[in-house]
């Protein structure tokens, strides 16, 4: 249960920062900005707590949880506010996808490649 808490966190962080990201690309301010880079930043902080710990889950795994369990509502907080944010500041849609597909055609082959490339290396 702990660990399966710890990736929904990390998922829902990575798409955080991501999103805060293309928040800061689009233009928004300083301003509306902190209220989500601050749930960020403490979701990322419980989150680290719990994963750094040593043993909390063993030794400890009710406060694991209750850790997680808060990471988890601030890393949504940010994803709420970070929805109605991007959305007010609006995002041309087609270029993002275009370069999301672009991402998708080149970079994510060229991992694919690079570790079947390092994976056959290995195998020798």
């Amino acid at each position: 249960m702990i660990n399966e808490l710890k990736d929904r966190v990390e998922t829902q962080l990575v798409h955080a920062h991501y999103e805060a990201g293309a928040a800061i690309k689009a233009g928004a301010s300083e301003a509306d900005l902190k209220p989500i880079q601050d749930d960020i930043r403490h979701a990322q902080w419980r989150w680290d707590h719990v994963t750094a710990s040593h043993g909390i889950a063993m030794h400890n795994p009710e406060e694991a949880l209750r850790v997680l369990g808060a990471a988890i509502d601030l890393s949504a907080d940010a994803g709420v506010k970070l929805t109605r944010l991007l959305s007010n500041i609006g995002l041309d849609m087609d270029k993002l996808e275009a370069e999301k597909a672009n991402f998708s055609k080149t970079v994510l082959r060229n991992w694919d490649n690079e570790a079947k490339e390092r994976e056959s290396k290995l195998n020798k």
